[in-house]
């Protein structure tokens, strides 16, 4: 019996008249198509990216409602870069990713936020959808324990209006989160770009 890469990128059996079967295959033995990295995954992305989460305004001062701010602010900005990211991601990988959850044992926003910004500078330049889930972890880890941080210190129901700068006019969107999106817009993506030309 012969075997053939189908158009959907599986091995495939090939019948009479062009028509395949798809077949699932051994993990070891995946040959889907993988697409090519796009200027948005490479180094220079993830560089940009890693170089600007160490800016100065960053940094946490451990003040409960400026850091819940900044790491709001943070894990906006990394789901922006995500949704990049996860565009060029083969589905057969993202089905299969995974991470050792003992490796998120934490127990501060900081420790955390620390971890995950030492993580992502060392992962720069070998980005995988394994490394991307732990990033993923961390950050919303970050955000769960300087929850609980403020819920223990202050009125849990401030918490959109104060950290997350209230609803807008627009429905359930976040006024942080639009001024985010346009910082990621205007001045993020154009470091990217600029990045990877220079690189180029």
């Amino acid at each position: 019996m012969e075997y053939e890469i189908s158009p959907k990128g599986n091995i495939g059996i090939k019948k009479c008249g062009g028509k395949y079967i798809d077949i699932i295959v051994p993990m070891c033995y995946n040959t889907s198509k993988r697409k090519e990295n796009t200027m948005e995954t490479e180094y220079m992305y993830w560089k940009t990216i890693c170089d600007y989460f160490y800016k100065d305004e960053f940094e946490l001062s451990n003040e409960v409602i400026k850091d819940a701010k900044t790491i709001n602010h943070v894990q906006y900005l990394w789901k922006c870069a995500s949704k990049e990211y996860l565009k060029n991601q083969d589905i057969d990988d993202m089905v299969e990713m995974w991470t050792n959850l003992n490796s998120l044992q934490q127990k501060t926003y900081q420790e955390c936020y620390d971890e995950f910004r030492s993580y992502l500078m060392c992962v720069t330049d070998r980005m995988s959808i394994n490394r991307w889930l732990h990033l993923q972890l961390l950050i919303n880890k970050v955000n769960d324990l300087v929850y609980d941080r403020y819920y223990k210190e202050y009125d849990w129901r401030n918490w959109v209006n104060e950290i997350l700068g209230g609803f807008t006019d627009k429905g359930l969107v976040y006024k942080y989160d639009l001024i985010y999106q346009e910082e990621w817009e205007e001045q993020i993506l154009p470091l990217i770009k600029q990045a990877q030309r220079n690189e180029d």
